[in-house]
């Protein structure tokens, strides 16, 4: 019997991933209008090349996790 630990896991996952799209298919439903969806992507991608979607918030920069260095050798 050949067992492979990460091909279960990969199986379990994409099994589990099935089932949940299976379920919120059920419980939402299915677009009926195909023209109505057609036209909704169109218009978020109009808005995403025109800009006038706001922009993503920007970071201050990087997080420092540790000490630099340099703060290490002061205290030694």
């Amino acid at each position: 019997m050949d067992f492979n630990f990460f091909n279960w896991i990969r199986t379990s996952v994409r099994n589990a991933v099935l089932s949940g799209v299976n379920d919120a298919v059920e419980a939402i439903g299915t677009p009926t209008d195909d023209a109505e969806v057609k036209n909704h992507l169109a218009g978020m991608i109009n808005e995403i090349s025109t800009g006038s979607l706001p922009a993503a918030p920007r970071r201050s920069g990087r997080k420092k996790l540790g000490k630099s260095l340099a703060q290490a050798s002061a205290k030694s």
